[in-house]
Parts: structure tokens; sequence; C-alpha cells
């Protein structure tokens, strides 16, 4: 007789899984998942802000929506000192986009969001909050919905 059971899903809460997915825990390589988006930005950047600063590289992606209401970020992509021109198209369930500023650069103001052809503008055609990693360390949020920049108290130690 034939077990008509369907295989578990994977689960960010677990291991391997005789009939596929996870069960407790999942294996390094499965996306980690958090409470909140604001969590998941902050976690991506505190990864990607000490390398960014040690190359003088801006590093971003996206956070999205999963289906079971967590957010998990995608691995931080390399751009240039001068921006992040190979940030992929928004998907359907991004919800936020981060970026670093790399090592700071007299020729940039790397302590803060650049402006309307920068990354507000960003923020603003993709209707998605930003978030920001600077050389300092210090985490700042964007909303396009209202201009207004705040500072976490989070860090990101570069």
């Amino acid at each position: 007789m034939t077990d008509s059971k369907p295989a578990t899903p994977p689960s960010a809460a677990g291991g391997a899984n005789p009939a596929g997915g996870c069960v407790t825990p999942c294996p390094a390589s499965a996306p980690k998942k958090y409470a909140t988006a604001e969590e998941a930005a902050v976690a991506a950047m505190q990864e990607a802000n000490p390398k960014s600063v040690k190359e003088g590289r801006e590093y971003g992606g996206w956070v999205h929506k999963n289906s079971d209401g967590t957010y998990s970020y995608d691995p931080p992509l390399r751009g240039t000192k001068d921006g992040m021109t190979n940030m992929p198209s928004k998907g359907s369930d991004d919800v936020i986009w981060y970026h670093t500023h790399g090592a700071n650069d007299p020729g940039y103001d790397n302590e803060n969001f650049s402006g309307d052809t920068g990354d507000k503008g960003y923020s603003k055609a993709n209707n998605a909050p930003g978030y920001l990693a600077t050389p300092s360390g210090a985490i700042k949020k964007y909303d396009p919905a209202t201009g207004a920049v705040t500072t976490l108290p989070s860090r990101a130690p570069p």
C-alpha cells in the first residue's frame, strides 16, 4: 500500500526530512526568516556592510514577504562604488529594499540617502521604503510616502 500523505514542505524551522523539505533546524543554505521586513533588512546590511566598506562598493537587494507571513532577504548583490545599477526589479513579494554605501569617499555623501535621481528616487519609483547602512555603521530608513528619514537604533558595523 502506498502512502498518500504529501511530502512535508520546507520550513525555516527544520532540517532534512526523509520526505523532502526541512524539519528542525533547516540547513544553513535555507533563507533565514524574520518577523518583520525591517529585521530582515537590518540583518542583510549587517552581513553586507563590512565587505562593502572594505571594498568601497555598494551592496544591496530586496526583502520579500514569505507565504507564511515572515520575511527574508535576497543575498546582497555587489554594486559599484557609484551605485547599484544591477539591482533586480521589484518582485511581486518584495516589500522593501536595502543597500550599503561602501567606504567614506570625499566625492559622495556616504552617510545619507542620495536624492531624487538616486536612492530616494528609487524608493519613490518602486513605492517601497529603502534602508541604508553607512560607512560609519548607522542604519537609516527612507519612507517615500512621507519623505522622512529615520536613523534606527540598530547598527551595521563596518
